[in-house]
């Protein structure tokens, strides 16, 4: 039997290793730069899809495809990395919502295209809608999930109708028994935590949303929903005369309108009504509640949809019914307080036992305008980015930069008032006095050796010791930057940079994972 060939051993082991060394770290860099790489999510711009939580320490890492680009543009909706255009060593995640040359505005918690030059006319609004899987991550559970976020007794829930009975002591599910032919009614209304307003700590798990909500006790609620989803079982011993199901948004000025789901014994048809107008769906065929019927009834980007027992029932597009504003800043009874309130309402006619369960509330992600700005006009060649996060995050509609001036004895000034001063520029970021710095923070005031200084950070990254102070009495606190000055207090000039150079986009993540206790997870992202 012939001897196999050995493979000769190399002269040069060592060599050979460190070629071997040299090359695995050549693949890993060429992978990092021009594959894949991972970051941890620093803030909480956009939870919860990605977690960066102060108030639970989660801080989600997340895996990036950086050649997803290379062969195409970015489209709608897709998250992607950049560099971020107020520092531009600094890198942010964010959800592309605005693409090159459109005229866009946010109104009634969507984005809309807008065909002209008026943000109020509803009839030039075109929606926006997601893609049907981003559009279920974005659904936001209400209840009966905030009863144990906020701690709410059982019954904090839904109003309703005499008669009923919680089945089992349930929040969730009811039961009533009707000796004759009656209507009974149960409603959801926005008059507590629990209501239709899109609360900041929506769409977390329980401890979550709890160590949020302690953290932040003075958060408010900002507007009303109009995009919800109710989901419940529907169950009779005997055929229902009708039922119906219902949504009524009251706007800021008052007005009303009511999307409705109407169903006799066989058909159905979805509506909406305001000011006497209305309109109405094709009837279709309703399945009976004697064996149980699950039902979905949403409204989402100016559209009623209705699922039976899962399966697709009717859409009516009611764009000519929109809510543009939903303000609700101020409680009840208090001056100048909006008049904006939303509800759900199921209502039944039949006699016999009639049983509701598995009651479910959802809200949709709901945007709301930052700043003075109604009308987003997105040039040529970039990108308007917001996170999910709408209520916390720091995105396209607050991004700004401010420009001083620093003299040659290395002191801030107004480079209005001062022509020779070197202007520089960078990330407006100021924290109230009365806090701790932060990392992102800047400008930052210190005083060493009591000398007081301006910490600066420009655009392209580069930091400066200015000699300088705060204007006495200056807060600082939302944007409010005033510096004492060679030659008196000013105000800095700030510019808006709301927009993404395509070329500044780097990549796409792929996964999002927690790797410890006490929230093991991982998976796409959407």
């Amino acid at each position: 039997m012939a001897a196999r060939d050995q493979k000769p051993k190399s002269p040069h082991p060592l060599r050979d290793n460190v070629d071997a060394f040299a090359i695995a770290i050549l693949v890993a860099v060429l992978m990092k730069y021009f594959a894949i790489e991972a970051y941890e999510i620093p803030t909480s711009s956009m939870q919860p899809t990605m977690m960066g939580s102060k108030e639970t320490g989660l801080f989600d890492r997340i895996l990036v495809d950086k050649s997803a680009y290379l062969w195409r543009d970015p489209e709608r909706f897709e998250i992607a990395v950049f560099r971020y255009p107020g520092r531009l060593i600094q890198n942010y995640v964010k959800r592309i919502v605005g693409l090159p040359g459109e005229r866009l505005v946010i109104a009634g918690g969507n984005v809309y295209r807008l065909d002209g030059d008026d943000p109020t006319d509803g009839a030039r609004m075109t929606p926006l809608p997601r893609p049907p899987a981003i559009q279920e991550e974005h659904w936001k559970e209400v209840f009966p999930a905030r009863l144990a976020s906020w701690n709410l007794p059982a019954n904090s829930g839904w109003r309703r109708s005499d008669r009923w009975e919680a089945i089992d002591g349930r929040a969730d599910a009811f039961r009533i028994e009707h000796d004759k032919e009656r209507t009974a009614w149960l409603s959801f209304r926005d008059d507590g935590k629990g209501g239709l307003v899109n609360h900041v700590s929506d769409g977390y798990p329980t401890w979550v949303a709890q160590a949020m909500i302690k953290a932040r006790e003075d958060v408010e609620w900002s507007e009303v929903v109009q995009d919800a989803r109710l989901r419940f079982t529907l169950r009779s011993t005997a055929p229902l005369a009708g039922w119906s199901v219902e949504l009524e948004v009251v706007d800021a000025d008052g007005t009303k309108v009511t999307f409705r789901l109407s169903a006799d014994g066989t058909s159905a048809r979805l509506g909406a009504e305001r000011d006497g107008q209305s309109i109405q769906s094709e009837p279709f065929a309703v399945p009976a509640t004697t064996a149980g019927l699950a039902v979905q009834f949403a409204h989402v980007d100016d559209h009623l949809h209705v699922e039976l027992d899962g399966e697709p029932g009717a859409e009516l597009d009611t764009g000519a019914f929109k809510s543009l504003d939903l303000r609700r800043f101020a409680a009840a009874g208090t001056p100048g307080a909006s008049k904006a309130t939303a509800g759900l309402r199921i209502e039944v006619k039949g006699q016999g036992r009639i049983e509701v369960e598995d009651l479910r509330v959802d809200r949709d992600l709901h945007y709301v305008r930052d700043g003075a700005t109604a009308i987003v006009d997105v040039p040529a060649g970039k990108y308007w980015m917001l996170g999910d996060n709408t209520l916390q995050s720091v995105d396209s509609r607050g991004w700004t930069v401010f420009t001083i001036g620093v003299d040659a004895e290395a002191r801030v000034v107004d480079p209005r008032t001062h022509p020779d001063a070197t202007p520089l520029r960078g990330n407006l970021r100021p924290m109230p006095l009365s806090e701790m710095p932060d990392p992102d923070e800047n400008p930052v005031p210190a005083r060493l050796g009591g000398v007081d200084y301006i910490g600066f950070t420009d655009e392209i990254g580069e930091v400066y010791a200015l000699l300088g102070a705060p204007a006495p009495g200056a807060s600082w606190g939302g944007g409010a930057l005033a510096f004492a000055g060679a030659d008196g207090p000013f105000v800095p000039r700030q510019d808006a940079i709301p927009f993404v150079p395509r070329d500044h986009i780097l990549g796409r993540p792929l996964l999002t994972f927690w790797p410890w206790y006490p929230w093991f997870r991982a998976g796409t992202i959407r």
